[in-house]
C-alpha cells in the first residue's frame, strides 16, 4: 500500500483515525490485538504526530518572522490534554 500524502491537518486526521477507540474494539473482536499490531499502530501514531508537530513548528516560526500575532496566539493557546492524575 502506498503512503499517503497531505498537509498537517490531514496527517492529524489520520492520527485520530489510528487511535479511534472503535478501531481497537474491532481489532480485539477479530483477535488481531497482538504485540506486533499494537507496536505497528503506535509507530504510525508517533510518526504522524511528529510530522504534524514539525509542520506546526514551521508555521509558528514563519508567523513569528512575519509578525502574525493571531496565528502565534492560536498555536500558543493553552489547552487541556493528557492523563488525569
Amino acid at each position: 500500500m502506498a503512503r499517503e500524502k497531505g498537509n498537517a491537518l490531514s496527517c492529524l486526521r489520520k492520527l485520530i483515525h489510528h487511535v479511534y477507540p472503535r478501531k481497537a474494539l474491532l481489532m480485539a473482536a477479530a483477535g488481531a490485538l497482538t504485540y506486533d499490531i499494537v507496536e505497528y499502530r503506535n509507530s504510525l501514531v508517533r510518526e504522524e504526530a511528529e510530522i504534524a508537530l514539525k509542520q506546526l513548528e514551521r508555521i509558528r516560526e514563519i508567523a513569528k518572522d512575519k509578525g502574525y500575532q493571531e496565528i502565534i496566539d492560536v498555536i500558543e493557546e493553552q489547552v487541556e490534554f493528557g492523563h488525569e492524575f
